[in-house]
């Protein structure tokens, strides 16, 4: 096996760069238009996602308990391991790993996206091939193959050139959302007009509440990548809660203000706008808006900053996901080829895997849609594992507080898991047969590839 130790580089900045960069993305410029609004309505998008931040920030803090307690910090497999044991940590960290690894296609897919649809609206050309009779647009493969590839090669050239990129990528990102939100608010719209029929006709405030507030896990997942990469940060661990706090608040912010800004820049109001959606760059919510108010250089600036959050959840995403496959394989859960590491320090091995798993997941990208509740559905398990674990050990140390906190965590993640899951509450179709069954995959194989590798690894160890 190989040393699971790693250079202590990030700075507070770095790290907390990847922290955010992982959680916020194409989401917050897509997801107003698609998702939030569509379902929830303005006033359920806003109180759902402010309302789940703040229970994020409960799981933030239990991840940081847990990280206090152990030496050997390196994702919630390692937090679990040293708390509940190797089959509990297991268990959570290839349920979470699913949605951590989902972030790297979607990335790569909207970036592909954005690609056709800038080349198709000023080039007035759709390139496309067939492969096995299917019309397969040319330029959205190359983009996500090439997108993968770079997002794989900045990792394998060691974790402080990736962390270089992140943080000048995460700062443009932080910075964009809050000029276009200040450019929003002062452009002389009337912002109580905008904001006006809050809710989606038809449907209730608490459904409207909930069906923004069971895509939290989802939309905050990648905050944790901050435990995932602790080992190689320079600075104490105390820092590590405050870090993560703040990258949850300021994503919070991100998706909030991508509701705002869709709504405020609707051609005549944000209900009209959602029922008849845009198609190429008028389908991406925030661009669009600040295309219509602001012209060209309005639609440059969401144009950079967009990219630079694709591409923080790209390169944040395989670094993340790779520490957490390093670890895994370290305490042979997995291929033991996956522990490996080059001569800068990096797992390329769990970086290609990541990669490689990634490839697959674009080959299944017309399950995307059901396979975000799939990702909601796995963060939540994990994050109800960390809580659960973080409430035991708080509970041996009669430490009142971070006991409550973790019942806290473990109560919100038990809520999400059964709104995710159970038909009869409205917040899911049971015909949906595609979540249930990548579900079922998904679980099926992290069983069958434990039992393989904890057999070889026991044999490895007898002789």
């Amino acid at each position: 096996m190989e040393d699971s130790s790693f250079q202590k580089v990030l700075s507070p900045l770095e790290a907390w760069s990847f922290s955010y960069g992982c959680l916020l993305g194409w989401g917050a410029f897509a997801m107003p238009l698609t998702v939030f609004l569509p379902q929830s309505g303005l006033a359920g998008s806003l109180t759902g996602l402010a309302v789940g931040a703040v229970f994020i920030t409960v799981i933030a803090l239990n991840y940081h308990y847990l990280t206090m307690q152990c030496e050997d910090t390196g994702g919630i497999f390692s937090l679990l391991y040293h708390s509940m044991g190797l089959s509990h940590a297991f268990a959570a960290s290839w349920g979470i790993s699913f949605a951590h690894l989902l972030i790297i296609p979607l990335n790569a897919r909207a970036l592909a996206n954005l690609s056709h649809a800038l080349l198709l609206e000023y080039a007035g050309i759709e390139p496309s091939l067939r492969i096995l009779g299917l019309r397969v647009p040319l330029v959205d493969l190359a983009v996500i193959v090439a997108a993968m590839v770079c997002g794989a090669r900045i990792n394998s050239r060691g974790i402080k050139t990736a962390a270089r990129v992140q943080t000048v990528c995460a700062l443009i990102l932080a910075g964009g959302i809050a000029l276009m939100f200040g450019m929003m608010l002062f452009s002389g719209v009337d912002v109580r007009a905008g904001l006006t029929s809050s809710r989606v006709p038809g449907a209730g405030p608490l459904r409207s509440f909930m069906l923004t507030f069971i895509m939290v896990p989802w939309a905050f997942v990648g905050f944790d990548s901050l435990s995932a990469l602790s080992n190689e940060t320079s600075f104490s661990k105390k820092k590590l809660g405050r870090l993560m706090v703040l990258a949850v608040a300021v994503g919070a912010f991100g998706y909030m203000a991508g509701v705002v800004i869709t709504a405020l820049g609707a051609p005549t109001d944000w209900l009209s706008g959602v029922s008849h959606p845009g198609t190429g760059l008028d389908g991406i919510a925030v661009l669009a808006s600040l295309r219509r108010r602001f012209g060209a250089p309005g639609m440059l600036i969401a144009l950079v900053t967009l990219l630079c959050g694709i591409a923080t959840g790209i390169i944040g995403s395989i670094a993340n996901v790779s520490r957490l496959y390093h670890t895994m394989a370290c305490k042979g859960c997995l291929f033991s080829s996956l522990s490996r590491k080059n001569d800068r320090n990096v797992p390329f091995r769990s970086v290609r895997f990541a990669v490689v798993c990634s490839i697959v997941l674009v080959l299944l990208s017309d399950t995307f849609n059901t396979m975000e509740m799939v990702a909601s559905i796995c963060t939540a398990f994990g994050y109800g594992y960390c809580s659960c674990g973080a409430m035991r050990a708080a509970a041996k140390q009669r430490d009142s507080v971070h006991t409550a906190l973790g019942a806290v965590g473990l109560a919100v993640c038990a809520l999400w898991l059964v709104f995710l899951t159970v038909p009869i509450l409205g917040t899911v179709e049971l015909t949906d047969w595609r979540m249930y069954s990548s579900l079922a995959a998904w679980v099926f194989f992290g069983i069958a590839g434990y039992i393989v590798t904890r057999r070889d690894f026991d044999e490895v160890l007898n002789n």
